[in-house]
């Protein structure tokens, strides 16, 4: 039986045993929190005063090396996992990977725009197309400009692909025209893949490498190769494209919660600490508070990049940190 304790005096109003005892019969622990009022003359608060410079400087000196693991700490690059490793879905869902790879590697890129089956908008959308092929990340493109179509040969009594279109006739509009009527009419195969006959829409659909998709390149590839291409397309033809699919989704939702970490953690300090003033009417109880506060959230991501595995332990450590420093203002 593990057992834990609030220190203080006068200590009888405090929650904190409530709080605690509750949380660990929740997790299933076998653990006791009590509170024990603290006499001035008591053997713990001697010890304590007369040790404080050498308490504080090892609390100091400890947070010190604790920051700098912060920049070992990096953004995961794989989806969260909200059911257990163990379960039969979770189970079956790995031996699918295991035996066909990664399925979650789909970008798809698309636009409404009628002038797409323009001599200068077309010339621009197949080097676009080729730009993208050419990075080593992708594993696929299929398009309308490398677009395969079944065709009967007579004389050797077979079947054979050939292009859809032809490159030497792209400047032609009206070949182009004729290759987009083709397309929504003859080519039914590609329907709800390549284009959409309700909308008019045309899409290209970007296979990146099943190995990349939870790695970072799959990142760097996305912001540093994939954005810009396609943001010189719209500048050169005025035509907005519109991108989804799992990879990309996930990049630009991983670069947003970095870029707003900090801000997210400045709001939170500052209506912690307006909640501190609310409670205690007094800057030094909460200047107090807050310091634990920060001390805490500094252990506990020092804490998180060391068992990064047990996240949500470190997030009760979090937690039980915050209410230390609760308790230490309080109480003090």
């Amino acid at each position: 039986m593990i057992k834990a304790a609030v220190f203080g005096s006068p200590i009888s109003h405090s929650l904190s045993p409530v709080i605690h005892q509750r949380a660990y019969e929740i997790l299933g622990w076998e653990w006791e929190y009590e509170r024990h009022e603290v006499k001035s003359g008591e053997l713990i608060a001697r010890i304590i005063l007369r040790n404080r410079i050498v308490i504080l400087g090892s609390i100091i000196l400890i947070t010190v090396l604790l920051s700098l693991q912060w920049k070992n700490i990096r953004f995961t690059q794989t989806e969260a996992n909200l059911i257990p490793a163990d379960d039969k879905v979770n189970v079956d869902y790995q031996k699918f990977l295991d035996q066909f790879g990664e399925e979650g590697n789909l970008i798809v890129i698309a636009t409404k725009d009628n002038h797409l089956f323009t001599p200068k908008v077309y010339q621009a959308w197949s080097e676009l197309m080729t730009t993208i092929k050419s990075h080593k990340e992708v594993s696929l493109v299929v398009s309308v400009d490398n677009l395969q179509k079944l065709t009967k040969n007579d004389s050797l009594e077979t079947f054979e692909l050939k292009p859809l279109v032809d490159s030497n006739k792209v400047q032609d509009e009206k070949y182009l025209k004729a290759i987009k009527t083709e397309l929504f009419t003859r080519l039914p195969f590609y329907e709800g893949l390549l284009f959409n006959k309700k909308t008019g829409a045309i899409r290209s659909a970007i296979y990146l490498d099943k190995k990349i998709v939870n790695t970072k390149a799959r990142k760097e590839y996305v912001l540093n190769d994939l954005i810009p291409a396609i943001e010189k397309f719209e500048k050169t033809t005025q035509i907005d494209l519109h991108t989804s699919g799992m990879p990309y989704i996930r990049t630009l939702n991983a670069k947003t919660i970095i870029d707003e970490i900090g801000l997210f953690i400045g709001a939170a300090l500052l209506i912690t600490s307006l909640i501190f003033f609310y409670f205690f009417r007094s800057f030094r109880a909460t200047l107090i508070s807050m310091i634990v506060v920060i001390i805490g959230f500094i252990w506990f991501l020092s804490n998180n990049h060391w068992c990064s595995g047990w996240c949500f332990n470190r997030c009760l450590d979090g937690l039980l940190w915050w209410s230390r420093g609760f308790n230490f203002a309080t109480h003090h």
